[in-house]
């Protein structure tokens, strides 16, 4: 009943603790977790762009703040 498409069997509710601790959060139609599946993901890069240019965070010494 939980076998994936190889004949292998699919990942448990009970495998994940999160899901048994919190299992009033969660529907009770919710009988199994959906097997993994791949997902076409890409990002579109902009011919030319270059990374922005920032100084590093630094913080203010005690002394330059006294001198305020």
């Amino acid at each position: 009943s939980d076998r994936l498409e190889d004949g292998s069997s699919g990942p448990s509710l009970d495998d994940h603790p999160i899901l048994r601790e919190f299992a009033d959060v969660f529907p009770r139609e919710l009988l199994r977790l959906p097997p993994p599946h791949e997902i076409d993901f890409h990002i579109d890069l902009v011919p030319g762009a270059e990374p922005i240019s920032q100084a590093p965070y630094q913080m203010t010494t005690p002394e330059a703040l006294r001198a305020q």
